[in-house]
């Protein structure tokens, strides 16, 4: 089946293997090495595993689920495998579901623990693929029918779903591009069907996706689109490249499916030692310290510390800094979900300059290490202005990463 497919990597979601169901003749294959993870809750629906050419795309490292011990309670579905082919780094992901109040919030960080690896990965030079099976439909274009699924669950709009809502603000960053709407903007294509009858109808939903930032799509993308396929179920997305990998090892990385029988997972960023290792991401613990370190800080409607973010909108208000939620958008009656609380944050200025008036809050716009902080400087314009100076770091302690909370539409005139 892997010859059949002529590729030089084939990434797999949804394997439902566990390590006990792994034989020799599934990793000592003529053509491929094998790169295996596995599901080891009890939720045994997971599982990924990506096959890559030993000719043409034996990759340098790879790492077996996230970063890090801080990421263990994502790793135990076995959804992610991460492999280093010297032009790009490739993620083979496999989405969790919606589902129950917990899985929604397992999802929900899930999908920004993700976000924040590619970014990472990126701002250290690397071109980044992301070969993924989102388990929900993007775009109504996406959807055969996006009104009689929001009659079926009882939404307004096709945005309120989570997961939407936050692959709409990663790819509204521009730094990554849907490879497939990327090159057909306007084309109806479909990934997956439920049943054969629906399959007949062609009636169906685009949940598999591939991710790449768009400096290295402009250059190399030369095609994306789904394969045909007879039967119901998900039919393969093709993505080919117009390069080859400039360097392929002659020997495999540690991390082959053999080696991925034993109990400790090798960190990403051994291998990719350009790549920061991520803080840990114990939302609690880090909650409760950070409010106690700060008792000062600006506290949303759910008692946590608030994030400020900038008026994108045009307008009066454009590029004035607020204080908000700083957990995800999603639906008002989701408790996991960001807050009403709004607060412009240049209000109750108490910092004075020396005219002993009230000074202004201003922003740092030139290119630099200190780009985007805010600082205080004197109000007046005309030259007796004075040379006040003063970095507002209360407000610079709490400024919204783009990794961590995106910025929405849902922002104020």
């Amino acid at each position: 089946m892997l010859d059949s497919f002529k590729a030089d990597i084939v990434c797999f979601q949804k394997t439902k293997l566990t390590r006990e169901k792994l034989q020799l003749k599934m990793t000592s294959l003529a053509n491929y090495h094998a790169f295996y993870n596995f599901a080891e809750s009890k939720i045994t629906n997971g599982g990924v595993a990506t096959f890559c050419k030993k000719t043409t795309a034996t990759p340098i490292s790879a790492s077996i689920g996230f970063y890090g011990t801080d990421y263990s309670g994502l790793d135990l579905e076995g959804r992610c495998i991460v492999t280093d082919h010297s032009d790009f780094i490739l993620f083979n992901v496999y989405f969790p579901t919606n589902g129950t109040k917990d899985r929604i919030v397992f999802k929900m960080w899930f999908c920004y623990v993700i976000q924040e690896q590619l970014e990472k990965c990126l701002a250290s030079g690397r071109n980044v693929i992301m070969a993924a099976d989102l388990s929900f439909a993007h775009k109504e274009i996406d959807h055969y029918a996006p009104d009689g699924f929001l009659k079926q669950m009882g939404l307004k709009f096709f945005e309120e779903h989570r997961g939407r809502q936050w692959l709409s603000n990663f790819l509204e960053t521009e730094r990554f591009v849907d490879a497939f709407r990327y090159l057909n903007p306007d084309e109806k294509c479909y990934t997956y069907w439920k049943n054969q009858m629906l399959k007949d109808s062609d009636c169906g939903l685009r949940l598999d996706y591939f991710f790449i930032n768009k400096k290295f799509a402009q250059l190399s993308v030369e095609n994306c689109k789904a394969m045909t396929i007879s039967a119901f179920g998900h039919a393969p997305v093709k993505l080919m490249l117009n390069t080859i990998q400039s360097y392929v090892p002659e020997n495999p990385p540690e991390e082959t499916a053999s080696t991925s029988l034993q109990e400790t997972k090798p960190s990403l960023h051994q291998y990719f030692p350009d790549v920061p290792a991520p803080t840990a991401l114990k939302k609690e613990k880090m909650i409760k310290d950070e409010v106690m370190n700060n008792p000062d800080a600006v506290l949303c409607t759910h008692r946590e510390p608030a994030l400020v973010r900038e008026v994108k909108k045009p307008g009066k208000n454009l590029g004035r800094p607020f204080w908000s939620c700083r957990r995800p958008p999603g639906h008002f009656k989701d408790p996991q979900a960001r807050c009403q609380f709004f607060k412009w944050a240049d209000e109750d200025i108490k910092q004075k300059c020396y005219h002993d008036k009230l000074a202004q809050l201003r922003k740092v716009r030139g290119k630099g290490k200190n780009f985007g902080k805010w600082y205080y400087c004197c109000r007046k314009i005309t030259d007796d202005k004075c040379e006040f100076f003063k970095w507002a770091d209360e407000i610079n302690k709490a400024l919204s990463e783009p990794a961590a909370a995106p910025a929405t539409e849902e922002q104020p005139q």
